[in-house]
C-alpha cells in the first residue's frame, strides 16, 4: 500500500512538472479585412463636336456685360419703362445702344453729340423752333429693311398715343416729329407765348436719349395688344426688330 502511494505521488509530480513546462496557448484576435476606400467611376471629359466648336464665338468678337443686371430681364420692349434690361433697353443721356439705337450719341467726356443713326450733325432753324437732321442711308433694321424718317416719326407718335414714360416726359417740349422724305426728319419744338421753344435743351436731348423704333414692328405690337396702352407697354416683345 505504501509502495502504491509512492508510485502515485511520483506520477502526480511528473504530471504537474510536465504541465508547468508546456507552452501557454494563446488565442489570436480575429483580423478584419482592410476596407477599401470607395472609388469614383472615371468620367470622360466633355467633348465638343466640330459644329459646336465652329459656333464658339472668338474672344475678340464677343461682348461680355456685367455689373448692372441685378435681376432677370423682364422684356425687350423699347416702349416699356420696366423691362429691367440693363444691357439692351436703357433710354437716357447715356442710352445703351447694343440693340436699339438713338439718332445721336451723347459723349459725357466732352459734352458733345455724335451721329449714330443720323448722318451728320442736326441743325436748328434761325428762330430755334425746329431741328432738322438726316438719317444714315446705311442704317438697317435686323430684318434687312432700311431705317427711315417714318420710323422716327411713328416712334414719337406712338409714345404720345400710348402715353409712355418717354412721351410723357417730352410732350410738353416737343410738338411734332415729321418725316419730310425717307431720310429727313424735322422735330418741331413746343413754343411759348414769346414764340420761342419752351425748352430747346430737352428737344436736343431727345435725339440722343430715345430710341428709334421700327414702324412696321410697332404696328405689329399694336395689333397684338389691340390698342390697350397697358398691354402695349407690358408686352415682352421677344420678336422686336432692332437696328443695333
Amino acid at each position: 500500500m505504501k509502495r502504491i502511494s509512492i508510485v502515485l505521488s511520483v506520477v502526480l509530480a511528473l504530471s504537474m512538472l510536465l504541465a508547468s513546462c508546456a507552452p501557454a496557448t494563446t488565442t489570436e484576435a480575429p483580423t478584419m479585412a482592410p476596407t477599401k476606400a470607395p472609388t469614383m467611376a472615371p468620367t470622360a471629359a466633355p467633348t465638343m463636336d466640330a459644329a459646336a466648336v465652329a459656333a464658339t464665338l472668338p474672344r475678340n468678337e464677343t461682348l461680355y456685360f456685367n455689373g448692372q443686371q441685378w435681376g432677370p430681364v423682364v422684356c425687350w420692349n423699347p416702349y416699356s419703362s420696366n423691362c429691367n434690361n440693363a444691357m439692351a433697353d436703357v433710354q437716357q443721356d447715356n442710352a445703351r445702344v447694343t440693340m436699339f439705337e438713338t439718332p445721336y450719341l451723347y459723349n459725357m467726356l466732352d459734352g458733345k453729340v455724335y451721329p449714330l443713326l443720323a448722318d451728320g450733325p442736326f441743325t436748328w432753324d434761325a428762330g430755334m423752333t425746329e431741328i432738322t437732321f438726316k438719317l444714315n442711308a446705311a442704317a438697317k433694321w435686323s430684318d434687312g429693311t432700311p431705317v427711315t424718317a417714318e420710323d422716327v416719326a411713328y416712334t414719337w407718335a406712338s409714345h404720345v398715343k400710348y402715353n409712355t414714360q418717354f412721351g410723357a416726359a417730352n410732350k410738353d417740349f416737343i410738338d411734332t416729329i415729321e418725316a419730310v422724305d425717307p431720310q429727313t426728319v424735322v422735330v418741331k419744338a413746343k413754343l411759348g407765348a414769346d414764340g420761342k421753344a419752351v425748352n430747346p435743351l430737352i428737344v436736343n436731348a431727345y435725339l440722343s436719349s430715345n430710341y428709334v423704333i421700327q414702324k412696321a414692328w410697332t404696328e405689329t405690337l399694336e395689333a397684338r395688344t389691340a390698342g390697350d396702352a397697358a398691354a402695349f407697354m407690358a408686352d415682352v416683345a421677344d420678336d422686336a426688330v432692332y437696328s443695333g
